[in-house]
């Protein structure tokens, strides 16, 4: 076997194995979400003892963003206690939507671009 279908073959299968023990949630339109095991699934708000689990903000969003670029991406805003936003960003990757990053209160020129660039789907 050639050293190029070894690599393939080994990270094809470090893939599958990151989805598998990777926890899924579904979004409000059954899309299924896989946080990734890089990603945090708590979310600690800094000087507080508030903490935010991601898979309730991708499961009940405030508002959806999609992305009309083809680029593949949604972005899930929620609001935590009248003052702390939470934006989790997902990409299309293979057929599983995974999670990319957060960001814990955007700037509002962030939320504004997304309005602009974006369609809301909720």
């Amino acid at each position: 076997m050639s050293h190029v279908s070894t690599f393939y073959l080994y990270h094809v299968h470090y893939f599958i194995s990151i989805l598998t023990m990777a926890k899924t949630v579904y979004d409000l339109f059954g899309n299924a979400i896989v946080l990734s095991n890089n990603f945090v699934q708590i979310i600690n708000v800094p000087n507080s003892t508030l903490c935010i689990d991601a898979s309730q903000v991708i499961a009940y969003p405030a508002m959806m963003f999609e992305t009309t670029d083809g680029s593949f991406e949604k972005y899930y805003l929620r609001t935590i206690e009248w003052d702390n936003l939470v934006l989790i960003a997902v990409k299309k990757t293979g057929e599983n939507f995974i999670t990319t990053h957060y960001v814990l209160n955007p700037p509002i020129e962030r939320i504004l671009e997304l309005i602009k660039k974006c369609r809301q789907t909720k």
